[in-house]
């Protein structure tokens, strides 16, 4: 009876050595990938923050601050609390309800890319 040949085990070295070789070994080649995605996001982040306006600009004050009041303009109509309304109310089912704090935080939500923030849900530094 002939002999099966038998498949060749394969190995993935990385970093060209094992542990304790010159390579450098696991530790070492972890150490060098974190500080290359570190180096990324610092490279990232500045890109970003060179983007942006400059805020403190006047003009841009006064675009940010219209936006905020065109979006809060886009929620005319929306109901304030379900509990103001009856079963049966056309606006009893609405699909949002927005008290004062809930449209700010709405429209500073649609606005998180202007704003460069956004508030949190029971954010109230504002």
């Amino acid at each position: 009876m002939p002999l099966k040949k038998q498949p060749k085990a394969e190995v993935l070295c990385i970093g060209g050595g094992g542990f304790g070789t010159a390579g450098g070994g696991l530790q070492k080649n972890f150490e060098r990938f974190r500080k290359a995605k570190q180096d990324e996001v610092k490279y990232r982040n500045f890109m970003a923050a060179q983007a942006m306006p400059d805020r403190r600009d006047p003009e841009v004050k006064r675009q940010l601050r219209q936006k905020f009041i065109d979006g809060c303009r886009k929620y005319f109509g929306v109901p304030y609390a379900k509990r103001y309304h009856k079963p049966g109310d056309p606006l009893y089912d609405a699909p949002i309800f927005l008290d004062c704090c809930a449209l700010v935080r709405q429209v500073v939500y649609d606005l998180r890319e202007d704003f460069g923030f956004k508030l949190d849900r029971w954010n109230q530094a504002y």
